[in-house]
């Protein structure tokens, strides 16, 4: 009899303890990159496959929020940032002439709590970024904890931090939500945020302000915890900054990262960070518990299961499969005379051309110089040599792919010309041949701290790195274009680059503290600010190139 009391009062106790804890489900996606019918990836066997797409992530959502539904768990569904910029599909949000805005009826359909603002979302410039935020009607909070807009902005639909209400039995708790662009994020759409700033990066110098940052997140993180038991930091950054803030910030129970594209899901200073990849490849699905006794965050998945794959073989919801083909239609409407070829397939690579950091990576010689080659068939002065950022060739070509001109715009999609039509537009200037050297040394240089700035020239240009080298004085060496020794040559070089590159030219003087500057040259040999043409932009040219040469 004592023994089965005992083993009652044991019962009892191990119920009460179990009603302390507070299960939920925390799911999560970054860098989307309006990717609705997914991508292509290549996976550990070299194989391609193609992963992701909206209709798909829908049907895993509703199933996994099921799922913890039958477990009594509430469920928390974030999204870290970029998620526009990438695809056709993104030319409608900031396009005025339609209602449409495809990445928020994504978010809305999906029942996301909080989305937060990576650097992608400022291509359209403030106009279209405006016209965006005029699109949502409900859905998810829209956060952005350390967003400095000008006083003409009106900003009322972008929230400092969110706060979600969650229930076990007869206990509840608050999960406070903060969202931050950390300073490489703001490094890289300096040029297209125009006058909208960020707490933690100084844009006239282009440097970071961690200490302002932290201060800032210290004390929003103080304020949220006066209400919710749990603080989860939403970041449009990877690492390092996920690491750097895990380490230095005091009360956040989880972070959310992205901007690197990156799968991961581990703990660092006791703070459990965790990032999905990009393009809805995949989503990330935590189980967690707050003990209301110990006033703690325990982490129940194994690390290993935090991250699911989407791939193409999984079940679709079928009401957002048909939305997708509407946003379709819509978007050969924006290209105008663009539609006659739009389903035409341009290109069928015999070999993989694939998106890396790495200096004179083949996809970034590849595609710059057959924009060069294109250029240089509507210009009457060629051009020497065409450059531009990897981290501006969104996508890899891989062998045997068919590839139409969504797909090269998919490739070369970022930026917005100053009447609001999709696409990065050319400038053409002059540069000396010292200064062809430095902007070749500032690229490598950089290239070690930021994908943004992995350089891509033309096959017109060779050189070479000593990884040993001081940089500006012997890093680079053996530099030809078209195969002479630049030391041989007096006269200013022609080259050509998109606008997002050619606005950023003052940087290299800011991330150098003035020890090197770049001075671009017009026609007339005089300093000259970077302007847009009118020629065809780059995806165009890329198009055109495919069309007019025959390609491997």
């Amino acid at each position: 009899m004592k023994l089965k009391i005992f083993f009652f009062l044991g019962l009892l106790c191990s119920l009460k303890l179990l009603a302390q804890d507070i299960p939920f489900r925390l799911m999560h996606t970054n860098d989307l990159h309006s990717h609705l019918e997914g991508s292509w990836k290549i996976n550990q066997a070299g194989t391609p496959i193609r992963m992701g797409h909206y209709a798909r992530l829908i049907y895993e959502i509703d199933q996994r929020r099921q799922e913890a539904k039958q477990k009594s768990q509430a469920t928390i569904l974030v999204d870290a940032g970029d998620f526009f910029a990438g695809t056709i599909f993104h030319t409608l949000a900031p396009w005025d002439k339609v209602t449409e805005f495809p990445e928020w009826e994504y978010f809305s359909r999906a029942g996301y709590d909080a989305v937060i603002l990576g650097n992608h979302e400022f291509d359209p410039g403030n106009r279209g970024f405006s016209v965006m935020l005029s699109k949502i009607d409900g859905g998810p909070k829209l956060i952005s904890t350390n967003i400095v807009l000008p006083k003409e902005f009106d900003g009322t639909k972008i929230l400092k931090s969110a706060i979600k209400e969650i229930s076990y039995q007869s206990h509840k708790i608050n999960v406070g939500i903060l969202g931050i662009l950390p300073p490489d994020g703001c490094l890289v759409s300096k040029a297209s945020r125009e006058n909208i700033r960020f707490v933690g990066f100084e844009d006239s110098t282009s440097k970071a302000k961690w200490s302002e940052l932290e201060e800032l997140l210290a004390n929003e993180i103080q304020k949220l915890k006066k209400q919710a038991q749990v603080v989860i930091l939403v970041m449009h950054g990877g690492n390092p900054e996920d690491e750097r803030l895990a380490s230095n910030l005091k009360d956040v129970d989880f972070i959310i990262a992205g901007h690197t594209h990156r799968v991961y899901g581990h703990t660092v200073s006791g703070v459990p960070i965790s990032q999905a990849g990009d393009f809805g490849s995949h989503l990330g699905s935590i189980d967690l518990s707050y003990s209301l006794k110990e006033k703690k965050l325990r982490v129940l998945s194994p690390e290993a299961d935090w991250i699911q794959p989407i791939f193409s073989n999984g079940a679709k919801d079928p009401e957002f499969e048909k939305r997708i083909d509407h946003f379709k239609k819509l978007a050969k409407l924006r290209f105008g005379a663009r539609v006659a070829n739009f389903e035409q397939i341009l290109f069928t690579p015999t070999q993989n051309y694939l998106r890396a950091r790495e200096v004179n990576n083949q996809l970034g010689v590849f595609v710059t110089s057959h924009i060069r080659q294109s250029l240089n068939t509507k210009i009457k002065d060629p051009v020497d040599i065409y450059f531009t950022s990897m981290g501006l060739i969104r996508s890899s070509f891989i062998k045997d792919i068919p590839y139409s001109f969504p797909d090269l715009f998919e490739m070369l999609s970022v930026g917005f010309a100053a009447d609001g039509s999709p696409g990065a537009e050319i400038s053409i200037f002059k540069l000396t041949p010292n200064d062809i050297e430095k902007v070749i040394g500032f690229m490598e240089l950089y290239s070690n701290f930021s994908n943004s700035f992995a350089p891509a020239f033309s096959d017109s240009l060779s050189f070479k790195v000593r990884k040993w080298g001081i940089p500006f004085i012997n890093r680079i060496y053996d530099i030809k274009v078209h195969g002479v020794d630049l030391d041989e040559m007096d006269q200013p070089i022609t080259v050509a680059t998109n606008m997002i590159v050619a606005k950023n030219v003052d940087m290299v003087t800011q991330k150098t503290y003035g020890l090197v500057s770049i001075t671009p040259l017009g026609s007339d040999l005089k300093p000259k600010v970077p302007i847009a043409t009118t020629l065809p932009k780059e995806f165009e040219l890329l198009s055109d190139a495919f069309l007019e040469f025959k390609t491997p």
